[in-house]
């Protein structure tokens, strides 16, 4: 069964950690170290990323290209949207968000 990011983390550590006997190379502790350092990072720019602002960008660079295509057609900004207009680029962003976990 595939492990979290959590449980890679917290094993990680613990190979680290229980290296008493030191068998392990100086570069393999730094590549845990690394590694766990790595999976730190992504955790924590994943927790930024934002459902509602990707729906947003989604719907700029969809709204973007009609623009180009369509100069005298008035477009409604993000905020004008209503919640069922939002909900279709909501869908595709959580998409990208799931994906993204």
């Amino acid at each position: 069964m595939p492990m979290t990011p959590d449980e890679v983390v917290e094993k990680l550590g613990e190979i680290k950690e229980e290296d008493v006997h030191h068998r392990l190379e100086d570069s393999e502790i730094e590549a845990i170290q690394s590694a766990i350092s790595l999976i730190q990072d992504y955790q924590k720019l994943r927790e930024r990323v934002s459902v509602e602002k990707i729906a947003e960008i989604i719907y700029d660079k969809e709204t973007f290209l009609q623009k180009v295509l369509e100069p005298s057609q008035a477009f409604l900004t993000w905020g004008q949207l209503d919640e069922i207009e939002k909900s279709h680029y909501q869908t595709e962003a959580h998409a990208i968000v799931t994906y993204l976990q």
